[in-house]
């Protein structure tokens, strides 16, 4: 795309948001999730103030945040947020990859620590889920889900 052909994005992009009809509303519904979870600026005129803030942070994808007004058009207004504890639940392990573009290590291991009995994971890997990149991330997974045995807290698979 930098070099001026986009056609691989949009490969992507129809891959990505427009499965074959009837297949599923998984986009629509992490529109809907994100808008009421953080909806940011209501209205198309808050929304453009923020186009320099978002080309500040992210100049190759920014102002694509802000155009879209997805959110700042959102009908439905957010309900109370909720407190999620886990207490009672026993352990709860919350996995996180390294190299995760979409939730960062440090926003994986904070969910943990939100928990009453997170064990926090990170896998050593540039994609959004962890399970299946190696043996000691599969291992890990399959020794909770199958013998419930909780990994310590801190566990690092590499």
């Amino acid at each position: 795309a930098q070099s001026g052909d986009g056609s691989g994005l949009l490969t992507l992009y129809d891959d990505y948001l427009r499965p074959p009809l009837g297949s599923g509303n998984e986009f629509e519904a992490f529109i809907a999730i994100t808008c009421l979870d953080d909806p940011g600026p209501k209205g198309v005129d808050a929304s453009l103030a923020q186009v320099d803030r978002f080309l500040e942070v992210a100049p190759r994808l920014g102002a694509g945040f802000v155009y879209s007004f997805e959110c700042a058009l959102w009908p439905v207004p957010p309900v109370q947020k909720v407190t999620v504890t886990g207490a009672g639940a026993g352990p709860i392990v919350v996995i996180g990859t390294t190299g995760d573009a979409a939730t960062p290590l440090e926003s994986t291991r904070a969910m943990a620590r939100t928990l009453a009995d997170g064990r926090f994971v990170s896998v050593d890997a540039n994609q959004h889920t962890g399970y299946g990149v190696n043996r000691c991330i599969v291992d890990v997974v399959n020794d909770y889900l199958i013998d419930l045995n909780a990994p310590a807290d801190g566990t690092v698979c590499e």
